[in-house]
C-alpha cells in the first residue's frame, strides 16, 4: 500500500530500535547502533525520512536521542 503512494518502508528497529538495557544513550555507543545509524544518514542524505515509533511523546521516547545526533550533523528535523 505505500509503495502504491511512492512511499518506501525500511524497518531499522533491530539497531534504532526503541527500550534497550542499561539505557538509550548506553547502547549509541554499541557497533550495531552506530552501523543502523550510519544507515539512516545515508537515506537521510538522499531522500525524506520519518522516524516513528509507538511513543507519542518524543521526550519520553528514544527518538529524541537520534534526533539530537542527527541535527548534531546538519540534518534538519521536523516533529510531526
Amino acid at each position: 500500500m505505500l509503495e502504491n503512494h511512492g512511499i518506501k518502508y525500511i524497518f531499522l528497529g533491530e539497531s534504532l530500535g526503541g527500550f534497550v538495557r542499561g539505557g538509550y544513550e548506553r547502547y549509541m555507543e554499541t557497533q550495531r547502533f552506530k552501523d543502523g545509524f550510519k544507515v539512516l544518514v545515508e537515506i537521510a542524505g538522499k531522500e525524506v525520512v520519518a522516524l516513528m515509533c509507538k511513543e507519542r511523546n518524543i521526550r519520553y521516547c528514544h527518538r529524541r536521542f537520534i534526533v539530537r545526533r542527527l541535527e548534531s550533523l546538519g540534518i534538519n528535523i521536523k516533529n510531526l
